[in-house]
C-alpha cells in the first residue's frame, strides 16, 4: 500500500520553476507516476505537467511554474 498524505507548510516565498526540496516526500515509492499523486496548493487541486501547475523533478521535490510565498500551505496525497 503506498497510500500516504502529507502537509507543507511553506516558510519563505519560493520563486517560480525551482525545485522545492519537501521533507518525508519521496515519489518513487508510486514510480512518479503523475496518476498516482495529488497536490493541492492552499486547498486547490494543482495539474501536473511542464505546461501546467507543477512537475515533480525528483523523489522528494516539486517544481511550481507559480511563485509560492510564506505562509502557503502544500498537501500531498499519494496512492
Amino acid at each position: 500500500d503506498q497510500r500516504n498524505k502529507l502537509v507543507y507548510d511553506v516558510t519563505s516565498s519560493h520563486s517560480a520553476e525551482n525545485n522545492l526540496a519537501i521533507p518525508s516526500l519521496d515519489f518513487s515509492l508510486v514510480s512518479f507516476d503523475p496518476k498516482r499523486v495529488d497536490v493541492f496548493v492552499n486547498g486547490q487541486l494543482m495539474t501536473s505537467g511542464s505546461s501546467k501547475d507543477y512537475t515533480i523533478p525528483d523523489q522528494g521535490a516539486l517544481k511550481f511554474y507559480f511563485q509560492l510565498l510564506s505562509g502557503d500551505i502544500i498537501s500531498v496525497r499519494t496512492y
